[in-house]
């Protein structure tokens, strides 16, 4: 296992190598520290399952921009009104999953899409070109780490890279709102929840 700063000059091309070749990496976002491994290989989306406990629960993917998401999601006129306003930013949107692109894990038609207002995993994914699994990097059911010293023993021992960005802005996870229907359903609330309430008065 390797632990790199995010603002040090290989820790993208450290990431970027352990992805493709089927790794686990801990990476930071605008809200908490992550788990990624390519979510189109199910091999390591398998693997990353395992070291959370998590199997058979639904995939959330990071993405570098909009058009990467809809290779793998179906864009609603109405999801794309709020997403336009809500992303990049501390959110995860639920949508209806497409295509066979991501090594779909769990039943079920949906997917959770990411694009934190955070650069290193942004840019991370921008160069690989495919987008990564967007999960936190903690046990299941047990808190969230805002950074790397609270990570679990277990998951830091189980992964292939470590980036180390510090605190995390929100120190909380993304607010999950289900934009599949007519209207903005809140799954979770999280970081940027009472934002998203102001939007929502503004869009409606």
């Amino acid at each position: 296992m390797k632990i790199v700063k995010a603002d040090e000059k290989e820790a993208i091309e450290l990431a970027s190598d352990s992805l493709q070749a089927g790794g686990i990496v801990i990476y930071p976002t605008d809200t908490i520290y992550g788990l990624g491994v390519d979510a189109r290989n199910f091999m390591a989306v398998k693997r990353l399952d395992e070291l959370k406990n998590r199997e058979g629960k639904p995939l959330s993917i990071l993405v570098s921009d909009m058009g990467m998401a809809e290779q793998y999601c179906r864009f609603t006129p109405f999801a794309k009104k709020y997403i336009e306003h809500l992303l990049p930013g501390p959110y995860t949107v639920v949508l209806e999953r497409q295509g066979d692109g991501i090594a779909w894990n769990a039943a079920g038609d949906t997917v959770g899409i990411r694009l934190p207002n955070y650069e290193f995993p942004v840019s991370l994914v921008r160069g690989l070109g495919f987008p990564i699994t967007s999960t936190s990097a903690n046990l299941s059911t047990k808190p969230a780490p805002c950074k790397v010293d609270e990570i679990d023993e277990k998951i830091r021992e189980g992964v292939d890279v470590i980036v180390d960005g510090g605190m995390c802005e929100y120190k909380e996870g993304s607010t999950v709102i289900d934009l599949r229907g007519k209207e903005a359903v809140v799954l979770r609330r999280g970081a940027g929840y009472e934002q998203f309430l102001k939007l929502q008065k503004s869009i409606l």
